[in-house]
């Protein structure tokens, strides 16, 4: 089986892209960039539109980071001046365990709905239930 990295390669060199290594290079030198603390807090996931985008573990780390949002830009510009890097974008990575409390919680959500659903027919007929019946009353 082909490693996606040479699929990459190959790709970019037949695109005529010659800042695919750079690319690659930038994507693992995050640590270097952000400093040990903090890169390991977070990860570069994407560049799109000269926009790096960060995924941060943490609102307390996304806070730091953009704190140093400057110096980090520069040197990013610096060090990949050809990636012509304009702004970084930090977002709040939601972890899978997040993910499954939600889903949870949004099933607990319809049930009650449906729970509250079901007493409130129930109630109906109970009601129905008490009342005389009409029927049965005119036989006496």
């Amino acid at each position: 089986m082909e490693k996606a990295g040479d699929i990459l390669k190959r790709f970019f060199q037949k695109s005529n892209i010659d800042f695919s290594s750079n690319f690659y290079s930038f994507f693992r030198s995050w640590s270097h960039i952000a400093g040990e603390d903090l890169s390991a807090h977070s990860d570069v996931v994407d560049i799109n539109n000269n926009t790096v985008i960060v995924e941060v573990d943490h609102p307390g780390w996304m806070q730091m980071l953009q704190m140093n949002q400057k110096s980090l830009l520069r040197e990013i510009k610096k060090m990949y001046p050809e990636l012509h890097i304009k702004e970084i974008r930090f977002r709040l990575r939601v972890k899978e365990k997040e993910k499954g409390r939600e889903k949870i919680r949004a099933e607990s959500q319809e049930k009650r709905a449906d729970d509250l659903e079901f007493k409130q027919i129930l109630e109906r007929l109970r009601a129905l239930a008490r009342k005389p019946d009409v029927d049965t009353e005119h036989e006496k």
